[in-house]
């Protein structure tokens, strides 16, 4: 290794990004699977997420390079991208929590849906990370300002990402399968491009499944909720609203099964690991991929993956390795539970970083040359300025010299405050994509 630990570190996981660019992989799959079956009268793009607009842009080239008729479509992205694609009606939402400006995003795709699309028209759904929130709004029955609340809560309620979106999508205007109804019922032709930002692509928790179908039952979706760390309030809340739809649903006729909607991966956390490692391995470096994703609470994933690299380390100084150096990798979506009242600023990967740094500071000697990178895949790690943070046996001891309580503020949750104060932090950028959350370790063997 020619440069610091923490820049070999960032080198990977900034190239590694790069070659997941949401541009190549989206052409790559209309170059294998066209526009799918049928004849092509029109075509319009509906774009969702944080990489839209370079899914978009991507999909919209393909159209004029293949001559194929695009009339239109619209896209929902965030703040700060760069959101300007020719022939589309450019929306901002919120995230993680959706906003006025969300439901003002999804009451757009209604418009759209039912004024411009018909019959045999074809329509191409790009659908990254952060759709969810970007076009969340609620179904018929629910108050907007309750269904805010009830989102907001249920991240902060502890469950994994599929329990989460189990009752998200059941509380949300497109979610479940809701958008694909909507086009099906308009007799036009769908195909859906996912750039997945869940473990195990799973496609009704990507964006919140708008054009997959949902099975889930009433009894189910309670059930999730019954494991989420709510207080009285937030659960009343949200209950009644899962309740009001059911006795919806439950009073309409059944509704006749729709064919289903053809569905890809793009790209994946799987394949942001694997690049990981393989530009690792490239530069000189062993590698471990680690099979368990990153999911439930991040603190307890951060103490998890530390213990893991200190026992790796001590087994391969204890039988004499020579590896020049170790990489190991992880990938997934944890949580992070809020047990106060206050909002502390701070993402995931911050939360998994702070509590690393703990582990290592308690493992003295035998945590010595191992450093840790936590980060998001889109450059950003929750509401903070921050993509996420580099960790290692000294950082617990930096945080505590500039001032603060390390074991306070994770105990607080106060984990940005904390790897602030240390310069610990990664800064925020736009990456283009997002498929989940990296967390990239480098250990020294001698």
């Amino acid at each position: 290794m020619q440069t610091s630990p923490q820049d070999f570190l960032l080198a990977l996981y900034r190239d590694a990004l790069a070659a997941l660019d949401p541009s190549i992989a989206v052409r790559k799959a209309l170059e294998t699977h066209g526009l799918g079956g049928g004849v092509r009268r029109r075509v319009h793009l509906l774009a969702f997420g944080k990489a839209a607009p370079a899914m978009a842009r991507a999909a919209h080239v393909w159209c004029a390079d293949h001559a194929i008729p695009l009339v239109g479509g619209l896209l929902v992205t965030h703040d700060g991208s760069d959101a300007g694609v020719a022939s589309l009606s450019s929306h901002v939402g919120d995230h993680p929590v959706p906003s006025a400006r969300s439901q003002a995003a999804a009451s757009a795709i209604a418009e759209y849906v039912s004024t411009r699309i018909g019959a045999g028209d074809h329509v191409l759904v790009l659908v990254s990370g952060g759709t969810s929130a970007l076009i969340g709004a609620p179904r018929d029955g629910i108050d907007g300002d309750r269904y805010t609340r009830g989102v907001s809560a249920l991240l902060n309620a502890g469950l994994t990402i599929d329990g989460m979106n189990l009752v998200r999508r059941r509380l949300s205007l497109w979610g479940g399968g809701c958008l694909g109804e909507a086009l099906q019922a308009r007799a036009a032709q769908v195909m859906v491009l996912l750039l997945s930002d869940v473990p195990g692509d799973d496609l009704l928790s990507i964006g919140s499944g708008p054009c997959m179908s949902d099975d889930a039952t009433y009894d189910s979706v309670l059930e999730a909720l019954h494991g989420a760390s709510l207080d009285d309030d937030a659960r009343t809340m949200l209950t009644a609203a899962l309740g009001t739809l059911h006795d919806a649903e439950t009073a309409l006729p059944p509704r006749p099964p729709r064919s289903p909607i053809a569905h890809h991966v793009v790209a994946s956390n799987a394949q942001a690991a694997a690049q990981v490692l393989q530009l690792a391995k490239d530069r000189g470096a062993a590698v471990i991929r680690e099979p368990k994703s990153l999911d439930g609470e991040a603190h307890d994933c951060g103490a998890r993956v530390a213990r893991e690299l200190i026992t790796t380390a001590a087994v391969l100084r204890a039988d004499g390795e020579r590896l020049p150096f170790l990489v190991a990798c992880w990938g997934g979506e944890p949580t992070v539970s809020l047990p106060i009242a206050e909002v502390p600023t701070g993402g995931r990967m911050q939360a998994l970083a702070l509590s690393a740094a703990g582990a290592f500071h308690r493992a003295g000697d035998g945590a010595r040359g191992i450093t840790l990178l936590a980060a998001g895949s889109d450059g950003r790690d929750g509401p903070t300025d921050a993509a996420g943070a580099i960790v290692d046996h000294v950082t617990w001891r930096d945080i505590a010299r500039a001032g603060r309580d390390p074991e306070r503020d994770l105990e607080t949750r106060h984990n940005h405050a904390a790897l602030q104060a240390a310069g610990r932090l990664i800064p925020a950028f736009a990456s283009g994509t997002n498929v989940n959350d990296l967390v990239i370790a480098c250990v020294a063997t001698s």
